[in-house]
């Protein structure tokens, strides 16, 4: 959606009200005046369902206190940070873009850098076997790994944010399952966590055949 800069003549003590609001939103001045005026006209701002997403999905995180939901300065972007149970709590970051692509909910980047080789070959690993899973069980997500990364396209019907929160924080925390067991060597529960959630995501389409 395109923007344009304006000029606006305010009453100071309405300027210091907004900019206390949005400090406590994290958001820009510009950003805040946006959200009420488009909410004030019943005009359609991509922007507002971005937030409204993240609000969903930062409550759902809250539950859970092995993974830390931060919010990107960028209201398109966020991430997800955790560690695994491993030599030195190597950390794990997921990086999660919302598109405004129809039919198109997500892009989530596992980051799993380490200077550890063993560790870094077993990451490689996982990327394979999981890339390989999804081809296998999933109707409709798009994978692509490279140099420390893994990238998943969620797609979907992004009309209600509640959904599409849900949607993400189901598939983070089936990868963050998955790979917690796979480095700790139990690959079998990795893959029965995925054959799992693979089930119920394609619940609302017609399921490819899953093993029992």
């Amino acid at each position: 959606m395109s923007k344009s800069i304006y000029s606006l003549l305010l009453t100071d003590n309405v300027i210091d009200a907004l900019d206390r609001m949005a400090a406590k939103r994290n958001m820009s001045r510009s950003a805040l005046i946006d959200e009420i005026l488009s909410e004030h006209t019943g005009t359609a701002n991509v922007d507002n369902m971005y937030r409204r997403v993240w609000q969903q999905t930062e409550t759902l995180f809250d539950r859970m206190r092995t993974m830390q939901f931060v919010n990107n300065a960028q209201v398109s972007l966020a991430q997800v940070i955790t560690s695994l149970p491993y030599k030195y709590n190597p950390k794990v970051r997921y990086c999660l873009e919302l598109s405004d692509e129809p039919h198109t909910l997500c892009t989530i980047t596992l980051s799993t850098r380490t200077q550890n080789p063993v560790l870094s070959a077993v990451f490689g690993t996982f990327y394979r076997h999981l890339a390989q899973l999804e081809d296998m069980y999933l109707n409709n997500v798009g994978a692509t790994y490279d140099n420390g990364k893994y990238a998943s396209v969620l797609y979907g019907d992004a009309a209600d944010p509640e959904h599409t929160a849900a949607q993400i924080v189901e598939y983070i925390v089936t990868l963050d399952g998955m790979l917690r067991a796979y480095v700790c060597g139990d690959g079998d529960t990795s893959e029965r966590l995925f054959v799992a959630y693979a089930a119920r995501h394609n619940a609302a389409n017609k399921p490819r055949l899953l093993p029992q």
